[in-house]
């Protein structure tokens, strides 16, 4: 699988859009995929990650101007831009063509582009990926991750992405590099205290408040505290914290570190803003005091706080030395505070996000179509693999004889459709699902070709089997599934393509009482 990454890092923009882009694009070359990064030449970038990790890179010009202010008819949001879309439109097209005919995905990170710029790469791309937190302008993709948390999640851009675009919205689809779920694995209780402190607003490095914190810390004369402070190498304000590090009592500056998730395992407690590394620290239980750095950050913390997640200053323009300090003193004499924002942290984030993203960018597309007399030897092997059998209702191993006569019955049952699943760019069969129908519904079953599972097809196979229903048997009105209980995998298929619980069902077999 071929992907195209654009997206952009800088002193204005800051490292967060790079940063969860290299970590999507780490896990999909461990799956296989090559990927190419398109990145403008800005002040302050960071783009030499991209060849440090191993991936292909290719550099976009610095703007002539220092900057481009994107106004679009269409799109309130206002933002700091090198180039007009339509130049940005041109030179990564130029470039991708280049290097491929056309690629499997392209994804884009960045407030200034939507779908005028991403309808223009439609011909040299099968699909499309947005990265978003905005929910601000129109976008064409197949797929739109917004990892935030709001508590109108599912409304946000209801209008604003084609109908049939799928969503990944909220925390669970976070893109957390592996470092973080692993030191999940070995959490202990966070015990309330607070001994070791970490300072960090994220890599742009234009605010203040890095300095407020630290002279609030003067100010709280607290010699047992250990502090760690991380800032940008580009950060406008960096002389004068390492001026007020060097007199506190132990207190040490990193410049660009790249042992954060070590940093946030170490400290206690947290103060800075609502970015990308908020979904780090919950993911660890890391209890934080927030202050609202950026316009989009600000609805996020309000949400958070109003749930008990973080502890929430306000935005940075209603911030001060002696609120830090007073923030501050509340978490030091506050264990149970301490504790509360660490549980309500680790319910919010597993670790997951970045394989759950994964799974929806690596399914091929697959097309249903009846099973024919050809599939009869291939379906019977499926069948009797012990994988489809150790949570079938019936797991015995069927003989050739059995499967013959039942297939041939199925072919000639009106009431019987019979289909397979096939990706479309190579054949490969996927699966086989199965339509039992009596008067106005249908009991579906479903089940993979062996080598298939763990890719998410299942719910797709069922959301493809739906649609071909309702277009070939317009009569049924409702489709219903038998699942065993401790079959999660299927459990968890049928309810991402929309089925819902409504019953339970028992049975006794008398034949054996």
């Amino acid at each position: 699988m071929e992907v195209l990454i654009r997206t952009d890092s800088s002193r204005f923009i800051g490292i967060g859009h790079l940063m969860r882009c290299l970590t999507l694009a780490d896990a999909l070359k461990k799956e296989g995929a090559v990927i190419h990064f398109v990145c403008r030449d800005l002040t302050g970038n960071l783009s030499d990650l991209v060849k440090k990790s191993g991936h292909h890179l290719h550099v976009l010009p610095g703007p002539e101007e220092k900057s481009f202010l994107l106004e679009s008819e269409d799109d309130s949001h206002r933002n700091l831009h090198p180039v007009p879309w339509i130049t940005d439109l041109q030179e990564t097209k130029e470039i991708a063509c280049s290097i491929t005919r056309k690629f499997d995905w392209i994804i884009v990170d960045s407030y200034s582009l939507d779908a005028n710029w991403e309808n223009g790469l439609r011909d040299i791309t099968e699909k499309i990926m947005v990265i978003d937190d905005l929910a601000d302008r129109n976008h064409d993709c197949d797929l739109l991750l917004d990892q935030n948390y709001y508590h109108s999640m599912k409304k946000r851009y209801s209008r604003l992405v084609p109908d049939d675009c799928a969503l990944l919205l909220g925390p669970q689809y976070a893109l957390l590099r592996p470092e973080f779920k692993n030191i999940r694995k070995n959490l202990d209780t966070h015990r309330g205290s607070v001994t070791y402190l970490l300072i960090c607003f994220g890599g742009s490095g234009l605010n203040s408040e890095t300095v407020n914190i630290l002279k609030a810390l003067k100010r709280v004369n607290n010699n047992d505290l250990v502090v760690d402070v991380v800032i940008s190498k580009t950060d406008s304000h960096g002389k004068e914290i390492v001026d007020l590090c060097s007199k506190l009592p132990d207190c040490t500056c990193h410049f660009q570190t790249n042992n954060m998730a070590e940093l946030m395992n170490k400290a206690d407690l947290m103060f800075g803003g609502c970015g990308t590394t908020t979904w780090e620290r919950c993911c660890i239980g890391l209890p934080a005091v927030v202050t609202g750095i950026a316009e989009n950050q600000l609805k996020i913390a309000e949400d958070l706080a109003e749930d008990g997640v973080i502890y929430y200053l306000g935005q940075s323009s209603e911030t001060s030395i002696s609120s830090y300090k007073h923030a501050l003193m509340a978490m030091l004499n506050s264990p149970w505070l301490v504790k509360l924002l660490s549980k309500n942290s680790l319910s919010l984030v597993d670790g997951q996000g970045c394989k759950r993203v994964v799974s929806s960018l690596m399914i091929p597309e697959i097309k249903l179509r009846p099973a024919l007399m050809d599939d009869l030897e291939n379906i019977f092997n499926w069948r009797n693999a012990p994988e489809t059998r150790k949570y079938s209702l019936d797991s015995r191993e069927i003989t050739m004889s059995e499967h013959k006569n039942w297939f041939i019955n199925r072919l000639s049952d009106a009431n019987s459709i019979l289909l397979v699943g096939q990706e479309k760019k190579n054949g490969k069969f996927a699966g086989v699902i199965r339509y039992d129908l009596c008067e106005d519904t249908a009991l579906v079953s479903v089940y993979l070709v062996p080598d298939q599972h763990g890719r998410g097809i299942g719910s797709y196979l069922l959301k493809e089997g739906s649609c071909w229903l309702k277009q070939h048997s317009p009569h049924i009105v409702r489709i219903e599934a038998e699942i065993m209980d401790n079959n999660k995998a299927s459990v968890k298929a049928f309810k991402k393509a929309d089925f819902q619980l409504y019953s339970s069902k028992y049975y006794l077999n008398i034949s054996e009482s």
